[in-house]
């Protein structure tokens, strides 16, 4: 009787975790609407080379992760132009970006000790990132990436210190697919 009751118990679990997982299966996977791949065109391992001189500036990859929620990026300067000020290395940050339900958010990190939080969306097909800091005195960073049809991405920043009455260009880059022979 003891056994007939452990099976009659046991077929219950599975038919009840079977009609879990049935319900289940229509849920849908969080972060897989296409908003949360609208900056998918900046995955991948890439060379960023300075628009000006031609100039190779960084290495950057930019991968998923947690179930494909968030954007997790890894710069690593490969010139002295924005080395952090008594640092013996060159300029190395991350960042991770995500889409929040209603917007795109950013926070980028280095080892200069900047800490910048940005928010933004898509404009016209370019991802445009503005930062957002509690403090009016500081200045208002705006960040542009631009996918073209070659592969590559323009990417270039603007800065202004009177809250965004005027805008100066302070970066502006391409990015094109690493070669993985290269050797830097």
């Amino acid at each position: 009787m003891q056994s007939q009751h452990f099976l009659v118990g046991l077929l219950a679990v599975i038919l009840a975790g079977n009609s879990w997982s049935q319900s289940n299966t229509s849920t849908p996977v969080p972060c897989s609407s296409e908003l949360y791949k609208a900056f998918d065109f900046w995955l991948g391992d890439w060379e960023v080379y300075s628009n000006a001189d031609g100039v190779l500036q960084g290495l950057d990859t930019i991968v998923k992760q947690n179930n494909d929620c968030l954007l997790y990026q890894h710069w690593r300067q490969q010139t002295d132009a924005y080395k952090p000020a008594g640092a013996l290395n060159r300029l190395e940050g991350r960042s991770v970006s995500m889409f929040d339900t209603e917007v795109w958010r950013q926070v980028w990190t280095d080892n200069g000790g900047t800490f910048m939080p940005l928010k933004g969306g898509l404009v016209d097909g370019n991802m445009v990132l503005t930062s957002e800091f509690d403090n009016p005195s500081w200045p208002i960073y705006k960040w542009h990436w631009e996918p073209q049809s070659d592969g590559t991405i323009y990417n270039y920043g603007f800065v202004s210190t009177n809250q965004g009455e005027t805008w100066n260009k302070y970066f502006d880059i391409t990015y094109r697919p690493r070669n993985q022979t290269s050797q830097h």
